[in-house]
C-alpha cells in the first residue's frame, strides 16, 4: 500500500516538474517576443530619427525573427482560449510593424530625396 502510493506521488511529482518546465519555457518564449518587438520598434524610431543604417537593418533583422517565434510559440500553447490570446497579440504585433515599415519607407525615400536634391543642386552649381 505504502509503495503504490509512493509510486502515484512519485507520477504526479514528474507530471507536476514538466508542466512547470513546460510553462517557464513558454514564458520564456512570450518574454523573447516581446523583446524582439520593441527592439524593432526602437530601431525602426532611431532610424528615422537619424537616418542610420545600421538601425534600419537592425530593424529588419528584428522584424524577420518576429513571425517565426510568434509560429513556435503557438503550438507550445494547449489552452485554446490562450491560443487565441496568442494570435490576437500576433496581429496587434503585425499592425505595429507595418506602421514601423511605413516609418522605415517614408524615411528612406526622404533621404534618397534628399540625396538626389543635393546631387543636382551640386551638378547646377558645378555647371554655373
Amino acid at each position: 500500500m505504502i509503495s503504490g502510493t509512493s509510486i502515484l506521488l512519485d507520477s504526479k511529482s514528474h507530471r507536476d516538474a514538466t508542466a512547470a518546465d513546460r510553462t517557464v519555457s513558454v514564458l520564456k518564449q512570450i518574454a523573447d517576443l516581446k523583446v524582439l518587438v520593441r527592439s524593432a520598434e526602437s530601431a525602426a524610431r532611431g532610424f528615422a530619427l537619424t537616418g542610420d543604417q545600421g538601425l534600419a537593418d537592425e530593424y529588419r533583422q528584428a522584424r524577420e525573427a518576429i513571425g517565426p517565434a510568434f509560429a513556435a510559440l503557438l503550438p507550445e500553447i494547449g489552452d485554446t482560449a490562450h491560443r487565441r490570446l496568442i494570435e490576437e497579440a500576433g496581429q496587434l504585433a503585425k499592425r505595429r510593424l507595418a506602421i514601423s515599415d511605413d516609418l522605415i519607407t517614408y524615411r528612406s525615400a526622404n533621404e534618397s530625396a534628399a540625396l538626389t536634391a543635393e546631387k543636382l543642386a551640386a551638378e547646377a552649381r558645378s555647371a554655373a
